[in-house]
């Protein structure tokens, strides 16, 4: 028995040398690095084993196969990745777990969790270096592969085309898609909407903004009006264009024409089918005002027919005594075949300057309020601070030398600030650094407005002149009780107390005409 065991040891110890000189001629030795889990450049580790692994399958051609990949898991951590066997493949290390399947299957809050990062890391221009970093040390945080696949995982929702034209931007590939995606959600979220007699009402939106000093975009969206407050929010609107150039008819008709054609070719049928149900489909426009007399063809705001629905002269805008139906009715009412007829014309074509883009009708298209809103109120700020300064030259004439001046200016900006308001006034220089005479102050955001909507009006009646303080309270209470019935998400379907309304409160403005600056016909 010892003499056997002795035998057995022998040959285990021939064969442990032989093996010895096969890795010594093939050049393997064992790996003695980290375990996979626990190395950062997991890319290296793992071409290292795949080094490895084909020259242990060396008798795979023996057998007429060919190795493509091969599918492994990390022994702790049960992460799977799969690694192709061909180096020039664009893809030759494929970490399936730490990405779309590792994030396709998480939790419906975990997924949450990591778009919300994704968000901020966009939102603030974060990298995906300096973010992996901070998650090696950071265990609350989801690791940084399940950011990257996240955000494939949302590029995919969306397929990208460059713009028609020279222009810089993209577009998705197919609007219909795109519509059929947010319309599937929708009904899967309302399971009660009448697939057959209602209609689902879709919004073309469209805005221009200023965003550098050399660059100008133009977005092109869409939303569900039936989705409720949520087509005030981002994610109420899906893009479908963005274009980076001057807002002007040229740039929006040759960079987002082929997105019109399809819209128009879906406008025309007035049907989707969407997840094997036909939908009958009603289209909206909406925007500020320039977008929406660049969209029909219209000169523009300031022209002598700038009204987008009737056409009426601007001279005679400020005229209410006739009924609300004679701008409704013809001949003063305007209609897209009309518009289309004159705009080849060069005479008496009431500004109708070039072929509407869309083919959506006069009475569905719906000027933004908002825009309504900061425009007047733009009007009424530089009115107040006009007649402070106003008021202040002619007290100021009596004051002596040293004596304070300006005190209705400072007590106007103390009355705004004291409603929440950021807001100053100053006097602008000339190129020389002397004062020129001119004032500007704070531009204000669209929700600054709106308290002073709310809070200011109560507290002018020590700020302005006495005479017409009164009137220009009103003014400004009238208009925001019309704000809230154009905002109302339920609004009266009838419009002429709305009208009437209206009336009043132009009637109302157009007092202080004559009496205070700013406050004139047109």
């Amino acid at each position: 028995m010892k003499e056997k065991t002795q035998s057995l040891q022998e040959e285990n110890k021939e064969l442990e040398d032989y093996i010895k000189s096969l890795e010594k001629s093939l050049d393997i030795s064992s790996f003695k690095g980290n375990p996979l889990s626990q190395v950062k450049n997991k890319s290296r580790t793992l071409k290292t084993f795949l080094s490895r692994a084909q020259t242990a399958l060396w008798f795979a051609n023996s057998f007429g196969i060919e190795l493509e990949s091969l599918s492994v898991k990390e022994s702790d951590t049960g992460v799977i990745h799969k690694v192709s066997c061909f180096p020039n493949s664009s893809s030759s290390l494929s970490q399936s777990s730490e990405g779309e399947d590792r994030y396709s299957s998480l939790p419906e809050d975990q997924k949450g969790k990591v778009e919300q990062i994704l968000f901020l890391l966009d939102k603030f221009c974060v990298g995906d270096s300096f973010y992996h970093e901070i998650s090696m040390i950071t265990d609350s945080l989801p690791r940084s592969y399940l950011v990257k696949q996240c955000r494939e995982h949302l590029n995919k929702m969306c397929h990208i085309e460059a713009l028609d034209g020279h222009f810089e931007g993209g577009k998705v590939s197919s609007v219909e898609t795109v519509f059929k995606e947010h319309i599937s959600d929708f009904l899967k979220q309302n399971p009660d909407f009448d697939t057959i007699n209602d209609k689902i009402k879709i919004k073309i939106n469209g805005d221009g903004a200023r965003m550098t000093r050399n660059s100008n975009f133009i977005l092109l969206s869409f939303s569900i009006l039936q989705t409720g407050e949520s087509v005030m929010s981002a994610k109420g609107n899906r893009t479908i264009g963005i274009v980076n150039g001057t807002e002007g008819y040229q740039t929006i008709k040759v960079s987002f024409g082929s997105l019109f054609k399809e819209i128009n070719s879906l406008i025309d049928s007035a049907k989707l089918t969407v997840d094997g149900q036909d939908l009958n489909t009603e289209f909206y426009l909406g925007g500020d005002y320039k977008f929406i007399l660049l969209m029909l063809g219209l000169k523009g705001a300031i022209s002598n027919y700038a009204c987008a629905w009737c056409k009426v002269h601007k001279a005679d805008r400020w005229n209410i005594s006739d009924n609300y139906l004679m701008y409704n009715t013809p001949p003063m009412v305007r209609t897209l075949e009309e518009i289309r007829e004159m705009s080849t014309t060069s005479k008496d074509n009431y500004c109708c300057d070039k072929q509407p883009l869309l083919n959506i009708p006069l009475d569905h298209i719906v000027v933004d309020e908002l825009h309504l809103m900061l425009c007047v109120t733009d009007i009424w700020i530089e009115n107040l601070v006009n007649e402070c300064l106003d008021w202040d030259r002619e007290d100021d004439l009596n004051k002596k030398k040293g004596e304070a001046k300006g005190a209705h200016l400072k007590n106007l900006i103390q009355v705004i600030r004291s409603c929440g308001v950021s807001f100053d006034v100053w006097e602008q220089k000339n190129a020389d650094g002397k004062a020129s005479g001119r004032y500007d102050w704070t531009s204000l955001l669209g929700s600054d407005k709106k308290i002073l909507l709310a809070d200011l009006p109560s507290k002018l009646i020590n700020t302005l002149r006495p005479e017409t303080v009164s009137t220009v309270v009103e003014v400004w209470t009238a208009f925001a009780d019309i704000c809230k019935v154009v905002s109302n998400w339920n609004p009266e379907k009838e419009p002429k107390q709305f009208f009437l309304k209206a009336k009043q409160w132009i009637s109302l403005f157009l007092s202080l005409n004559g009496k205070r600056v700013g406050y004139k016909r047109n």
